[in-house]
């Protein structure tokens, strides 16, 4: 936010932006552009019968996070395709309710929340988001890189995952709330908040039960995943192939993919998209055909890609570069 027209930076390093600053007929538009900015592209509306909106942004820019702190009227929030395609990274959302409430449909299920809740959404994902239209509401958001999450394998939890506030851990709970103290914490303090929070996000998120504890803990699926990763490009990649590396069995693959609820195919498709999207979205790559840069993920089948990624995406590969790029 640092850019922006009429943010100014605390003393606390913080920056603001209030919607006093601005005429009233302006302030939502400006609103708007101000957490596109800092939240990636969004889709804001107001409330039919809302009162003039009003609204105040305090951001933190830290190397490996963003943290807003967001008071406003009740809002339609949507996460669309088209943001989805204008974005240049992806990320999960810590969203903790202050004050109001909202609900949440994000892969398929609905999820409300109230003070002192926390909600974990992904960026990726298309979303709608519908705050109560009886409360202004007041957030508190930190945007983390999905690179911060993946070596934990465990991000495929945090897709409209709740945190009620009546089960949520202490230590948890206390990470956020420092970064809520009507005294603004420095910079330090807060970049030390969030490296807290973010470490101890999956065992808040309930991601360590027995069963959980006994796979996703292992090393052995955090050094899978990485070589995955670095494999994308192999069309052929098979959990024949991470068996034969790794010395274990295939159904073992299987199963260790299966406690990240998904399926070893499906998490190498996820992985391959990504790729594919973010290459599109390069003006680096500007020059390099969509079959190119298809068969640089991974995707032998053009056809195949082209079904895929419109599913994922709601268009087609040449319609998001179009989008992107213009």
């Amino acid at each position: 936010m640092s850019n922006r027209e009429g943010s100014r930076q605390t003393s606390s390093e913080w920056m603001e932006w209030d919607s006093r600053s601005y005429p009233t007929s302006k302030a939502f538009s400006l609103y708007r552009d101000s957490m596109n900015s800092v939240l990636m592209p969004w889709a804001p509306e107001l409330i039919k019968g809302s009162r003039p909106f009003q609204a105040r942004i305090e951001t933190m820019e830290l190397e490996q996070a963003s943290v807003i702190r967001v008071k406003c009227n009740p809002l339609l929030v949507a996460r669309t395709s088209l943001g989805i395609a204008k974005s240049s990274m992806a990320c999960f959302y810590i969203s903790q309710v202050l004050s109001g409430k909202f609900s949440l449909r994000q892969a398929g299920r609905e999820t409300f929340a109230g003070p002192g809740d926390v909600v974990l959404f992904d960026s990726e994902e298309r979303a709608l988001i519908t705050h109560d239209a009886a409360n202004d509401i007041s957030l508190l958001l930190i945007a983390v890189p999905k690179d911060q999450m993946e070596k934990s394998c465990l991000e495929d939890h945090f897709t409209n995952l709740l945190i009620p506030k009546s089960a949520m851990l202490p230590v948890f709970s206390s990470c956020l709330e420092h970064l809520t103290d009507a005294s603004p914490p420095s910079k330090r303090e807060v970049s030390a908040l969030c490296d807290a929070s973010v470490a101890l996000l999956p065992l808040a998120a309930g991601c360590f039960g027995q069963e959980a504890d006994r796979y996703f803990s292992s090393e052995l699926l955090a050094r899978i995943c990485e070589y995955v990763r670095d494999n994308l490009s192999n069309a052929n990649l098979s959990p024949t192939d991470v068996a034969l590396e790794f010395g274990i069995s295939v159904r073992y693959v299987q199963k260790l993919f299966g406690m990240k609820n998904t399926s070893f195919t499906e998490y190498v498709l996820r992985k391959r998209l990504d790729g594919a999207r973010l290459q599109l979205n390069s003006p680096q790559s500007g020059t390099q055909s969509v079959a190119t840069i298809a068969y640089n993920w991974g995707f032998n089948d053009i056809s195949y890609f082209h079904r895929v990624f419109k599913r994922r995406y709601g268009c087609t590969p040449k319609a998001f570069r179009h989008i992107v790029v213009g």
